[in-house]
């Protein structure tokens, strides 16, 4: 489920959810794709509808961005002390690489 945006933005969403649903990725094989998500069609909703799932996100997103910051040296903490927290509680579920359990570059990227 994604927060509504603008007209522009929810279309280009579910054009690239589409894509991925048809064809997988290079990193997630068709199967594996159909057999994860739940819906042949992205479900996008407002924020004023209240749903528990993206208030979640909402509480996650600003200190767990501020975490990838901190980790590539860009901001010196994550917020305050509830940020922190968050991000600590977190850290051990973030994606690592199979072999090393690097997480840079798995579990915490930066688009730059």
């Amino acid at each position: 489920m994604a927060e509504a945006r603008g007209k522009r933005e929810n279309e280009a969403l579910e054009t690239a959810y589409s894509s991925v649903w048809s064809t997988g990725t290079y990193f997630m094989g068709l199967d594996k794709v159909r057999s994860t998500l739940t819906s042949r069609h992205v479900k996008i909703e407002k924020k004023d509808r209240n749903i528990a799932g993206l208030q979640l996100a909402d509480l996650l997103a600003h200190p767990l961005t501020r975490d990838v910051l901190v980790a590539e040296g860009r901001l010196p903490d994550c917020g305050g002390p509830f940020a922190n927290e968050i991000a600590e509680a977190v850290r051990s579920k973030y994606n690592r690489q199979l072999f090393d359990g690097r997480i840079r570059g798995y579990g915490r990227v930066l688009f730059t």
